[in-house]
């Protein structure tokens, strides 16, 4: 959302994004099918501005979509402003085996090695707050997927530039260009690969 707020395709101050908007450009742009736009839109429609418009700070708030364990976020007890954090930025990266390519399995690694990285942090400094329960679970493996999706295309393997672009910088990458469009069905498939059977 960050990314499409940046790139000028939602108002650049990130307020009165309607409901539209976020259809047209998610499918648009990265190729997310309406029926994953609708789910997002249900799922923040508490968050809504009195007119029914989106404000990604509304958005933003810790609990609705945001969720501990982040991918490249620290929580929200170590980094209040909810900023990017290059450090974990390249850690993904670095989670490329080859180098060049995040693959699925890549990718499923590292997600559930932040999630526990994230617990034993928020252990270690005493964050009683901490939850990566079953909603932040569905949520955050929901993101990857989402990730794989959109930057993977059909080979399902995300270029490193792309992902110090999009995940760093919160740019699309200058040479990417969107896959075919995908449903809510595929990216619960992906998203269970993500998974695999850790408790995380």
């Amino acid at each position: 959302m960050n990314t499409m707020a940046n790139m000028g395709f939602f108002p650049r101050s990130g307020k009165n994004i309607t409901d539209q908007t976020v259809k047209d450009v998610f499918l648009n742009v990265l190729g997310v099918g309406t029926d994953i736009s609708d789910f997002f839109l249900n799922a923040v429609k508490e968050a809504k501005n009195a007119d029914g418009t989106l404000s990604l700070d509304k958005i933003n708030r810790h609990g609705l979509v945001e969720h501990d364990a982040s991918l490249v976020r620290r929580d929200i007890n170590v980094n209040p402003t909810n900023q990017i954090d290059p450090v974990l930025v390249n850690a993904i990266v670095a989670a490329a085996k080859d180098g060049k390519f995040l693959t699925p399995n890549d990718l499923g690694d590292f997600r559930r090695q932040r999630a526990k990285d994230a617990a034993a942090d928020a252990k270690a400094s005493g964050y009683k707050d901490f939850s990566f329960g079953l909603k932040p679970q569905f949520t955050a493996f929901g993101e990857a997927a989402l990730l794989m999706e959109v930057f993977g295309g059909e080979q399902q393997k995300i270029p490193v530039q792309w992902l110090k672009t999009f995940l760093g910088n919160e740019e699309l990458p200058a040479d990417f260009t969107k896959r075919s469009t995908f449903h809510i069905p595929g990216l619960l498939a992906v998203a269970a690969q993500l998974k695999g059977d850790s408790i995380f």
